[in-house]
């Protein structure tokens, strides 16, 4: 019996061992966190494979962008005949000057004595002369290959419309734009051209 009864040294130093348990417990947590050693990220760097394989792949475009070419707006012409004053053929294609009544090649004029001259051919003539053997820039007036229509064309700049009337070979049509009426009056109040006839005999 007397062996079960706890010896009074063992009871202390039992005592003792709890209450160091509790201490170091507090300790513990009353202890600032520890600071984690500084890491360096790592950087992913990309495959040689991958890298040389996104490079050799190209955007695809889409379906019909290939096909979506812008329409010419202009077109030159060379080699151009001369038929009358209001009239230029390329080949088998006819172009009539755009924002004039020009004279036909074998026009008659009287002047103010009443003679007749040839204005006609002579209104030909001027332009053969201003177009010679240069290249004819013309505006398109629509889509696709046409044989015959109507547009402004020039020669190295110079509106070929704007130049007869200015030269007094043809009139602007009616409601003029305003560089034409502006071209009439300057070749009327200098009486050049067909200004000089008082009437136009055919």
């Amino acid at each position: 019996m007397d062996d079960l009864i706890p010896h009074p040294f063992a009871s202390i130093l039992f005592a003792l061992v709890v209450g160091a348990l509790f201490l170091w417990q507090g300790f513990d947590e009353n202890r600032p966190p520890k600071r984690l050693a500084h890491v360096r990220p790592a950087i992913l760097t990309e495959n040689p494979q991958t890298e040389r394989l996104s490079q050799q792949i190209q955007p695809v475009p889409l379906r019909g962008e290939t096909d979506i070419e812008p329409r010419p707006t202009k077109k030159t012409y060379y080699r151009v005949f001369v038929p009358d004053s209001g009239t230029l053929e390329a080949g088998d294609v006819v172009i009539k000057l755009n924002g004039i009544v020009a004279s036909k090649a074998d026009a008659q004029c009287q002047d103010e004595k009443g003679k007749n001259w040839p204005c006609g051919a002579a209104a030909k003539t001027a332009l053969r002369q201003l177009i010679r053997a240069r290249a004819v820039v013309c505006d398109l007036p629509g889509p696709g290959e046409q044989k015959s229509f109507t547009a402004r064309c020039a020669v190295s700049g110079t509106d070929l419309s704007t130049w007869l009337v200015r030269q007094g070979w043809a009139k602007p049509n009616d409601l003029p734009e305003p560089a034409l009426a502006d071209a009439a009056e300057a070749a009327k109040s200098e009486r050049i051209g067909v200004w000089q006839e008082p009437m136009m005999v055919r």
